[in-house]
């Protein structure tokens, strides 16, 4: 029996046979949509771009413009100044110089550094508080030099200085835009001038990781300095 040699359909009578096993009424119908499609296309672009930032400003003149943010106001000032310089204490009954400098001054190791072992270190307090502690009686009254922590006061930085000068870093030259002071580094000193109330000012020496700004509110421990009348940072 001789073979037979079929001939293999070229791509072109391919697609020529699927067209014909297409319904001509499928076709037109696909025709007749592509010719309205792309129309339909342009027209909603168009309508899409004048409609959507129309609704959007409506919508936006009916709510109004956003209010300005409003500024935290600052805390009222304190009513009480902090006192400068020894606080006068009365003695009472069973009292002892270590327990007073212990309870009221909380020098927890006042019982070591003035002891009788030293006489120097008794005598020297004797001096401070202006009467014999081993003659002390109730009703006498003492001056108690200040301890930590001595106030808590808070106010509004007037002026702030930093003790030690920024050390420049040696790195490329990069340009940064510009951005809004947040404060000076207080990481290794600041002197603050502050107000405390109406009429009062004081000056304060800080080291703290976080900015400092003028008319920023600060919150501080203080222990009054040796001399004068300054405060510094505890």
């Amino acid at each position: 029996m001789p073979d037979r040699i079929h001939p293999r359909s070229t791509p072109a009578e391919k697609l020529w046979g699927v067209i014909r096993a297409i319904h001509w009424q499928v076709l037109l119908l696909i025709g007749i949509l592509l010719v309205l499609a792309y129309p339909a296309f342009r027209y909603g672009i168009g309508a899409g771009q004048r409609i959507f930032p129309a609704v959007t400003n409506f919508f936006y003149h009916i709510s109004g413009p956003p209010p300005p943010p409003t500024p935290t106001p600052l805390p009222a000032f304190p009513a009480s100044l902090p006192q400068a310089g020894s606080l006068l204490y009365t003695a009472l009954s069973a009292d002892s110089c270590d327990e007073i400098l212990a309870v009221q001054m909380h020098m927890t190791d006042a019982g070591q550094i003035f002891s009788d072992a030293n006489p120097n270190t008794v005598k020297a307090l004797d001096n401070a508080i202006g009467q014999d502690c081993h003659a002390l009686q109730p009703g006498m009254v003492i001056k108690l030099s200040p301890q930590y922590p001595l106030v808590a006061l808070g106010g509004v930085v007037l002026k702030v200085e930093a003790t030690s000068p920024q050390q420049p870093l040696a790195t490329p030259l990069i340009n940064v835009a510009s951005q809004p002071r947040l404060g000076i580094d207080c990481s290794g000193g600041c002197l603050l001038v502050m107000r405390i109330a109406p009429a009062t000012q004081v000056r304060l020496q800080i080291q703290t990781a976080l900015p400092v700004r003028v008319g920023s509110w600060v919150w501080a421990q203080a222990t009054l300095a040796r001399t004068g009348t300054a405060l510094a940072l505890g």
